[in-house]
């Protein structure tokens, strides 16, 4: 007959029963065959066993090792872990399998504490000989693969995986006595526990070393260390200390995450009078009063009383149950009406067992204390039969505001744009979660500060979870029934939104889904099902193997394509599915008919995806290599674009990848090396009878931008004169570009005839891209012209195009230029937001030459707004970027904008000479009426140090 592994003392039971016969614990019923879980694993091992062994008989020490681990495991079974297996006069403890609790690493450390303390307590039972043995434990969390193991004779279930590998090894790094834990439990369990660093281990096994803790015991209250301030939450703590300051009885309710602790942490260091705090266990139904027992082993409580001693079995006699229990109740509200006025807090009081539950009345009864009861919602049940009148408060996640305001506050500035949307969506704005998630970014690398701002690294993994995370929303899960959590894993292979006809489709039971509504994972009554975090959809679909994930996507595909057919309202999924189901040519079809429908819609990061996953599948096409090279290059992922450019020239020298290697060294202001490579493009066999026009305009405009601009206008004419009547959009760039260079030459009329003449080709070609350039450049056109409304038009045109397209190069260039307008109209401020906003949309892609061009407009304009000290900061940034990378132009107007500042603060010397230097550099390039202005400067500063001077030897004689 076939056989179940005690979870608690190990022992064989026969398959179907659901109760251990030997310990009465539940049997693991909800381990399904296969399973990837996060997992918190402890090894425990006997010191001194091996010696001790050598001196006795067998028989003799099993009698002296048999109570020992019995001991140990019936701890385990007491925190609902599961002991996985034996090994002479060691154990391996399961927290996480096959059933999941949002506190499985905490419960661990729980489990090792009280192990050294039953060690100890066991020994004066022990022979005499045996009572040196030590217990060293290692425990550590992380992924595994949770599986039943066996054959018809027995079976059992274990985890394979590295979490169990590493827990074995910090136990055998452990001293006597001690327990070892990883950094990945730190994390879970750190609010909860004090622990301290041992320092980096080199553990057999581990190609790096292996950063431990080691177990100090339990905090008295729980901390979310480094955690901010409490944003959000102005009236609900208001009501609080209302509600505290008249006493009685306060309610607080939220989901996991949402801040209640946060809240009451808050509450108690501004509570005038005494404040006890206690919290119910997930494990402690079957303890009565624990919260209260732990409570007065915590505080002083009533000295000598025989109920409190019994409680806290430090002997007394033994009364019987309801004596004690009348006892006991009384004995505690006398105590807490001796402490009056005195604040009582539960948390967690969803989970309060029997007893306590009963204590609690007595005291609302007697009113013996302001009571605060913290929970989650399913408790209001319990809260309205305990207190029918009392303050409710109720705690619902922040609104995209104080997503907002939390960041700002856990990054120490302002988020980069567009986090707090993403995340507040991933999260609902659970307080908790946005910090988790945060948190996950900064330590991947993915949000990375820079100059005092944040900045999100492209090509990041959304998915990616943190494990403080999951271990939450997996202990939820698994107080599912099999059905309801075999159909949230079907519905999270779907999406974040589910059809109920698909979730059926593919083998989820509709039945099943009122549970999962009521449970708070789902939303919706209609016919689409939507997770209510995108991160429980996340843990749904981790636990799944690679080889379920690929089987259920394809079958979603495939019910999906016979539910709703093939059309483009459907593609986007079909391609999604059939690629993770395992790809195929069908895969690629749909990709790149999604990619397609994608950049007609602009969808720029959609369409990316969907040509990146047929890249993979087809990784010999080249075009479409250079589609998606082109795609990245837009919207400024300029590192990915030139790994996939290069990677085409090398096999193919294909012009256009040449161009686009240009093009990514120009805008990140690397323009000796753009037209480096447009040299080795002309040199190369490969461009023989190829396109050469792309690399006449790649290298006009990398001349401009350095500051050659009569080079360049020379460059873009022969690239014109070579297209003869061509009229491609290449062509357009090139007459944009000698537009440009004119214009800063001060020639604008023929800036704007060819200009125009560009926008003319772009209108013709349907060619959003160019016509949003040139809008840019007829903007400053008609800004030098002096036509401010005509300027103003033709920028917000380019604008809202650079937006729909999502040319973050042209947002950039169009703000500059809209500030250039404000400044003429005398508008500084809209000026200066202009400047910002552009500086902004720059630094996200690392755009040298406009984030040295936003930097030294900016500083121009804090200048006349009276902010010296900024500008002058500015203007050393905007100078040190410029130099770097070669942009002649700006580094003529800084050094400008420093004689301005310089004359400003009445530095009438350092004026002049800053000021001649800006009128040289100017005249290298070519750009008169520049070089005029910086003359007058230096002129005006001369006189003035002269007058100074004149007055100073006046005031000497």
């Amino acid at each position: 007959m076939a056989e179940w592994g005690c979870p608690a003392c190990s022992s064989a039971n026969p398959e179907g029963t659901r109760f251990c016969g030997h310990c009465g614990a539940k049997a693991p019923e909800a381990a399904s065959a296969e399973e990837r879980r996060l997992v918190t694993a402890l090894f425990a091992d006997i010191s001194g066993f091996t010696p001790l062994a050598e001196r006795l008989d067998p028989e003799e020490l099993l009698e002296v090792i048999d109570p020992v681990v019995s001991a140990l495991s019936s701890v385990v079974g007491r925190y609902d872990g599961f002991v996985e297996k034996f090994a002479g006069d060691a154990l391996l403890a399961l927290f996480g399998a096959p059933v999941s609790h949002d506190d499985d690493a905490a419960r661990a450390l729980r489990v090792a504490l009280e192990m050294h303390a039953e060690l100890e307590r066991m020994k004066d039972e022990l022979p005499e000989d045996a009572r040196g043995l030590t217990l060293h434990v290692g425990v550590n969390s992380g992924h595994g693969i949770a599986r039943i193991i066996g054959s018809e004779a027995r079976t059992d279930y274990a985890v394979l995986g590295d979490s169990v590998i590493l827990a074995q090894r910090l136990e055998s790094a452990a001293p006597p006595g001690e327990t070892y834990v990883s950094e990945t439990t730190l994390r879970l369990a750190e609010h909860l526990f004090e622990l301290e660093p041992v320092g980096e281990l080199t553990l057999k096994g581990k190609s790096e070393p292996v950063r431990a803790w080691r177990l100090l015991g339990e905090r008295k209250f729980a901390t979310r260390s480094g955690r901010s301030h409490m944003v959000g939450r102005d009236r609900e703590l208001a009501a609080l200390d209302e509600a505290l300051a008249a006493g009685g009885v306060v309610t607080v309710t939220g989901e996991p995450g949402v801040g209640k602790s946060r809240l009451l942490a808050e509450a108690r260091h501004r509570a005038a009078g005494a404040w006890l705090q206690a919290r119910c266990l997930s494990y402690g139904a079957a303890l009565p009063y624990w919260p209260f027992a732990e409570l007065l082993r915590n505080e002083d409580g009533p000295a000598g009383d025989p109920f409190v001693s019994q409680l806290l079995g430090h002997g007394g006699s033994e009364l019987e149950p309801e004596a004690f229990r009348r006892g006991l109740h009384d004995s505690i509200a006398r105590w807490l009406e001796d402490l009056a006025p005195v604040v009582l807090a539960l948390e967690d009081a969803h989970w309060i067992d029997a007893a306590s539950h009963a204590l609690v009345g007595e005291l609302v009864r007697r009113g013996s204390a302001t009571l605060v009861l913290v929970a989650r919602p399913e408790a209001e049940p319990v809260f309205a039969e305990l207190a029918p009148t009392r303050t409710r408060i109720v705690l619902t996640p922040l609104d995209e505001r104080g997503v907002e305001e939390l960041l700002a506050a856990e990054l120490g500035a302002a988020p980069p744009p567009g986090l707090a949307a993403f995340i507040g969506a991933r999260t609902t704005g659970n307080p908790f979660f946005v910090q988790e998630l945060v948190r996950a970014l900064q330590e991947s690398g993915t949000l990375a500060e820079a100059d005092g701002r944040w900045h999100i690294r492209a090509g990041w993994d959304a998915r990616e979870l943190p494990p403080t995370i999951e271990e939450v929303l997996s202990g939820r899960m698994d107080s599912l029934s099999r059905g309801a959590a075999s159909t949230l894993q079907a519905a999270s292979v779907i999406g974040r939104r589910a059809p109920r006809a698909l979730v059926a489709a593919v083998g989820g039971d509709l039945g099943m889904i009122p549970e999962l509504v009521a449970g708070g994972f789902l939303d919706g009554s209609g016919e689409t099902l939507v997770f209510h975090h995108a991160l429980v959809q996340d843990v749904a679909y981790a636990r799944l193997l690679r080889k379920q994930r690929r089987d259920l996507h394809r079958r979603v595909a495939e019910h999906a394509e016979e539910l709703y057919g093939a059309g483009d309202e459907t593609i986007d999924l079909l391609a999604r599915h059939l690629y993770l189901g395992g790809g195929g040519p069908k895969a690629v079809k749909y990709l790149l008919r999604a990619a397609a429908r994608a950049r007609r819609l602009y969808a720029n990061e959609e369409a990316i995806l969907h040509l990146t996953r047929c890249a993979e599948l087809v990784p010999e096409d080249t075009e479409l290599q250079l589609e998606l090279a082109d795609l990245h290059e837009l919207v400024g992922n300029y590192d990915t674009a030139a790994d996939l450019y290069e990677t085409v020239r090398r096999e193919t020298g294909d012009a256009r990848a040449w161009r686009g290697l240009a093009a990514v060294h120009r805008k990140r202001g690397e323009y000796w090396e753009a037209l480096s490579v447009v040299d080795d493009a002309f040199a190369s066999e490969s461009m023989r009878g190829g396109d050469v026009l792309p690399l006449w305009l790649e290298a006009g405009w990398a001349l401009s931008i350095a500051g050659r601009f009569a080079q360049a206008a020379d460059v873009l004419g022969a690239g014109i004169e070579t297209a003869g009547n061509q009229r491609t959009s290449v062509v357009g760039q090139l007459l944009l570009q000698l537009s440009r260079a004119e214009e800063v030459e001060g020639r604008l009329e023929d800036a704007l005839e060819h200009g125009l003449a560009a926008r003319e080709i772009f209108e013709e070609r349907d060619d959003l891209r160019g016509r949003a350039t040139a809008a840019r450049i007829l903007g400053a056109v008609y800004v030098r012209l002096g036509r401010l409304d005509d300027a103003v038009a033709e920028l917000q045109r380019g604008l809202e195009t650079a937006e729909r397209i999502g040319s973050v190069e042209e947002i950039g260039g169009c703000l500059l230029n809209l500030g250039m307008v404000q400044l003429q109209r005398g508008s500084l401020d809209e000026a200066i937001v202009c400047d910002r906003r552009a500086i902004e949309e720059f630094e996200r892609i690392a755009h040298g030459s406009g984030r040295a061009t936003g930097y030294a407009n900016l500083a121009e304009k804090l200048l006349y707004a009276g902010g010296v000290d900024e500008a002058r900061t500015y203007c050393e940034r905007a100078l040190d970027l410029a130099h770097t990378i070669g942009n002649g132009y700006t580094v003529a107007d800084a050094t400008q904008t420093l004689a301005l500042i310089a004359a400003h603060v009445a530095d009438f010397e350092l004026a002049a000479l800053k000021a001649d230097e800006a009128a040289v550099q100017f005249r290298k390039m070519g750009v008169t009426d520049a070089e005029q202005r910086a003359l007058a400067l230096a002129a005006d500063s001369r006189g003035r140090t002269r007058s100074v001077s004149g007055r100073a030897r006046l005031e000497l004689s």
